[in-house]
């Protein structure tokens, strides 16, 4: 493992012989000159590239979600694509971020404490839809699955990215979209499913193309006998109804072109499509957009089929390739409506379909819990449900925060927001912190680079108070690896409001305890039992607002009073009755 710019310092607790280890990066800023944000990008000669790695374990990842639009501006020459969508003070134009500028980033991203970064859409994209009145600077409109858009740069620097990263020991997720493309095409007027020539119209004035470029998507007239026949879209309208299925898997989303994915035309080019980038630029798993308006057959072929991506994974010597699917779908509290829609997707052990979820069902709970103050319960029943219905519950991506949903931040506060972060790193599941979220941005998709969306100065501070705690805390998740793998289970917690949240943690031979008061009054947590051994100790090594004690003598109770907002995560001292005469006699 490459390490870079690390101190070591150790921490004697109370005067015994255990010491505490952490790694401290180095805090130093980036560089933020001029010359050096607007340079060209460097182009990697293809025998210094580190393209393709081993697949990590995945349980143990913390992930960076970039934006890549409002990341970062790296190169100045592809801002303005000569059709004046390069208006980055307006919030839905394009703000200037790009690939080169992840790359001028990755010592943040990296000193932050996250071990991959997980980025939007790169491939070529619907600038100018003439139909909706909007551009495509996020990237999920796409007019070729197998190009690099040319606001964000080229394929010789997406790969530079894979590669530095992986010099880095860091891994990359790229999103892809493989249930539509841009909107090419509408109904204008009633649609008729028995003629779907009638009102079927193509939209002009789209930009740069008026169709997609690459083959057979480009097959989207519907007018036309040859690409009527082919067959590659659904030739419907916009979703009217989200509880009819066949329009979830048939029907325009938000008026984006659906692609026939029950068509074996389309589903090899898929495949084809996205292997591309997995062989091409080393991306190490995929993020699934849309996940919920795919049959589940499709899924099901498009990862784990014999030219799969699973497979393709596979040949470039990833053993484990997760396809985290989003389905977009919250259950009310103490239901589990979400996780049960969410098990179609996941499939069964005959026919499976996502091996990764977005944990929208969770995202929702630790809303309600920590912002909104509701029963502390609720997180007990949300992890019971995820630990028994999906088929892998350690390879949920767990978040706060995405571009799609209003910030925690903007309706909480820093002792809200930095709870619901202590819970993702140590609930199981796989952490992934949204760009911004570091640095308490409140806008969902403001630019973090001076001139950018809604940015006056560049937003990478090293020193703030929220990228420190995030550093802190990353840094205790990655030296015990319990809190990423371990067992899950409910200690105490208040089935009636806001209070205490307790857990543990537990591997085949270590222990932690992680403790919460989510009130903004002080709590009482009486004689709670931990499990634990009455002989050994409890220590802090991680605590915010929780006091100076460090030490509990009996680890297997734990009486307190517990801060407003506090947290705190202890480990158990083995036999410290029996290590601290030896402590004392040591400092005689």
């Amino acid at each position: 493992m490459i390490i870079r710019n690390k101190k070591y310092f150790s921490l004697t607790l109370m005067g015994l012989c255990t010491s505490v280890m952490f790694a401290c990066t180095d805090q130093s800023n980036h560089k933020s000159s001029t010359e050096e944000q607007t340079k060209t990008r460097q182009i990697v000669k293809e025998d210094s590239l580190l393209l393709h790695v081993e697949s990590p374990d995945w349980r143990d990842q913390i992930i960076y979600f970039v934006m890549i639009d409002r990341f970062q501006d790296g190169d100045k020459t592809n801002n303005d694509q000569g059709h004046n969508l390069y208006r980055p003070t307006e919030e839905h134009y394009y703000s200037g971020g790009d690939i080169q500028g992840i790359i001028d980033r990755i010592d943040y991203v990296k000193n932050l404490g996250a071990t991959t970064i997980w980025l939007t859409p790169p491939n070529a994209n619907l600038w100018w839809s003439n139909s909706s009145h909007g551009t495509g600077y996020h990237g999920y409109w796409a007019r070729d699955f197998k190009s690099v858009d040319e606001h964000y740069g080229d394929l010789e620097t997406y790969k530079n990215l894979s590669s530095q990263l992986h010099k880095n020991d860091m891994y990359l997720i790229q999103d892809v979209v493989p249930n539509h493309v841009g909107r090419f095409f509408e109904y204008q007027g009633q649609f008729d499913p028995l003629n779907t020539d009638l009102n079927f119209k193509l939209i002009s004035g789209n930009l740069p193309t008026e169709r997609p470029t690459q083959f057979p998507f480009n097959q989207i007239d519907r007018h036309n006998p040859k690409d009527e026949k082919a067959h590659i879209y659904h030739w419907t309208p916009e979703i009217t109804d989200f509880y009819n299925q066949n329009q979830e898997y048939t029907y325009q989303l938000s008026g984006l072109n659906d692609l026939n994915t029950s068509n074996t035309q389309v589903r090899e080019s898929l495949k084809d499509s996205f292997g591309y980038w997995i062989k091409e630029v080393g991306v190490d798993a995929f993020r699934l957009d849309t996940a919920k308006f795919m049959e589940p057959e499709f899924l099901n072929d498009f990862i784990h089929s014999d030219n799969g991506i699973v497979a393709t994974a596979k040949q470039t010597g990833r053993d484990s390739f997760p396809v985290f699917g989003e389905v977009f779908e919250t259950s009310l509290p103490f239901e589990d409506k979400a996780e049960r829609k969410i098990q179609r997707f996941i499939g069964t052990e005959a026919q499976p379909g996502l091996n990764g979820i977005i944990g929208f069902p969770l995202y929702k709970t630790v809303e309600n819990v920590f912002r909104s103050g509701q029963a502390t319960s609720e997180i007990g029943y949300r992890i019971k449900k995820q630990m028994e219905m999906y088929a892998d519950p350690f390879m949920v991506l767990n978040f706060i925060d995405n571009l799609d949903v209003k910030r925690f931040q903007s309706a909480g506060n820093t002792s809200t927001v930095k709870q619901a972060i202590a819970f993702i790193m140590t609930a199981p599941g796989i952490p992934a912190i949204y760009q911004g979220d570091e640095q308490e941005l409140l806008e969902t998709r403001e630019a973090m680079f001076a001139g950018g969306f809604h940015a006056i100065k560049d937003k990478f501070d090293q020193q703030s108070n929220m990228y420190q705690f995030i550093q802190n805390v990353s840094q205790v998740r990655k030296a015990h690896k319990v809190l990423s793998r371990g067992q899950f289970e409910i200690l105490a917690d208040n089935s009636s409001g806001a209070g205490v949240l307790a857990y543990k943690r537990t591997s085949k031979n270590d222990n932690a305890v992680v403790l919460f008061n989510t009130a903004s009054k002080p709590v009482l947590l009486s004689n709670m039992n931990t499990g634990l051994s009455k002989s050994d100790a409890l220590s802090v090594i991680f605590s915010d607002n929780f006091g100076e004690k460090k030490l509990f003598s009996d680890a297997s109770r734990l009486t307190m009073v517990l801060p407003p907002r506090s947290i705190a995560i202890l480990k158990p001292i083995k036999n410290w009755q029996i290590l601290l005469p030896i402590k004392l006699r040591m400092h005689r």
